[in-house]
């Protein structure tokens, strides 16, 4: 009888350990957290000094998204180098200098996909978790064609129109490539987070830039 209540306990043990490392809840919870005090501490400096560090850009190693790797991952250096938004959907992300080591920087918020992008120039594409709660870019999905995204490096607001929103393969890279004179957004994440293979595919076009004043920050939801 002993034996049989110790293995239930060790049972009910490993289900609540499981439950803990993929509760949505917690997720969300570690997320807007590190968003917010990230977000106090950033300044225009700390970001024009990310924006010229040597990023990981390589998608072969990425960390699962759990609830202990999401509190493991303050050991890792984390390159903000702006933050953006799509008020539409209530949504806010920093967005870091590529996937950082082991693709910590996933964890916090969405990441570069490529070296040396510049905000209102060329492909500028970003890749970010399937989240839920509206963490990251949980509602990516739900974006619709016109919806404005915001991006700052905390100089300028840069503001794009969302013209497509669809699904891809995860192997078409060549979405994110840079076409001559051509000025858009791209944003990928997962269909799901069960479905491995297929990407939502968001692009907008670049429209303008206007200075990142206070009151333009809050306006477009990129400061609290």
């Amino acid at each position: 009888m002993k034996i049989k209540n110790i293995i239930k306990v060790l049972i009910l043990f490993a289900l609540f350990i499981i439950y803990i490392n993929r509760s949505n809840y917690l997720h969300h919870f570690i997320v807007n957290n590190n968003t917010i005090s990230v977000t106090k501490k950033m300044n225009r400096r700390i970001i024009r000094k990310n924006q010229t560090k040597n990023g990981n850009f390589s998608s072969s190693n990425i960390t699962d998204l759990s609830t202990f790797n999401l509190m493991r991952q303050n050991k890792y250096k984390q390159n903000v180098v702006g933050i953006m938004s799509i008020p539409k959907l209530e949504m806010k992300n920093l967005i870091y200098n590529g996937y950082g080591e082991n693709g910590y920087n996933m964890l916090n918020g969405v990441s570069t996909m490529k070296p040396n992008q510049s905000m209102g120039e060329r492909n500028y594409a970003l890749a970010g978790h399937y989240m839920r709660l509206n963490s990251i870019f949980h509602n990516l999905h739900l974006a619709k064609y016109g919806y404005k995204v915001y991006l700052t490096d905390l100089k300028n607001v840069y503001v794009y129109k969302i013209i497509h929103n669809g699904q891809i393969m995860a192997n078409n890279v060549e979405v994110i490539d840079d076409k001559k004179d051509l000025k858009v957004l791209t944003m990928i994440t997962c269909v799901s987070s069960y479905q491995s293979n297929q990407r939502t595919f968001v692009q907008a076009k670049y429209l303008y830039k206007i200075s990142a004043s206070q009151h333009n920050l809050k306006k477009f939801l990129l400061k609290d």
